[in-house]
């Protein structure tokens, strides 16, 4: 996606949807370092995937520890990620129209999914850029629903499928299962 730099990016408290399971409140550290998320200018990504309405796993990556993990994917699988969404989302267009319809309400960036229109149904993930205590709206947050997800999973190679697994184990404690697509892509 090459998508023109952003000049304005309105924000809003980060909203509770984004909040920690664990703790109830925002995310305090990164998962992968431990850095304190909390303070303006911390930049920072949230991920949290749901099952039949429960929070499937979560965490938050900062941007330094997100760019380090990026750049152990595969160029070649980055590109055809980038070139599927290219293909079914306008980001520019869908920013311009949901910051005029609602500038301050996160709900519709997450109400379909990004990549197909559709519902979300019972699986799907929620990805959002924030900045110390506030939710940006910039060409996230999103939402992308189980079979788009899928659809993501199998143009990857295995290379980058298990990276990402291993991401997924080492920061959730659980197996990879080549469906969970971490921010990273």
């Amino acid at each position: 996606m090459d998508l023109p730099p952003l000049d304005d990016v309105p924000f809003v408290p980060v909203p509770g949807m984004l909040f920690s399971d664990e703790t109830g409140a925002p995310f305090e550290k990164c998962c992968i370092c431990s850095g304190h998320l909390l303070a303006d200018g911390t930049g920072y990504l949230i991920e949290k995937g749901f099952h039949r309405g429960e929070t499937a796993f979560e965490y938050a990556i900062c941007f330094d520890c997100h760019g380090r993990i990026k750049s152990e994917l595969s160029q070649a699988s980055l590109k055809r990620v980038e070139h599927y969404f290219d293909e079914r989302v306008d980001m520019v267009a869908r920013r311009r129209g949901l910051i005029a319809a609602a500038p301050d309400d996160p709900a519709p960036w997450f109400s379909k999914c990004l990549l197909s229109g559709d519902d979300l149904g019972d699986e799907y993930q929620v990805f959002a850029q924030c900045d110390g205590g506030d939710l940006l709206f910039g060409y996230l947050p999103y939402a992308i629903g189980g079979r788009e997800l899928e659809n993501l999973a199998q143009i990857l190679s295995k290379e980058t499928r298990e990276r990402l697994d291993d991401f997924i184990d080492d920061v959730l404690g659980v197996p990879g299962d080549g469906l969970r697509l971490p921010v990273m892509i």
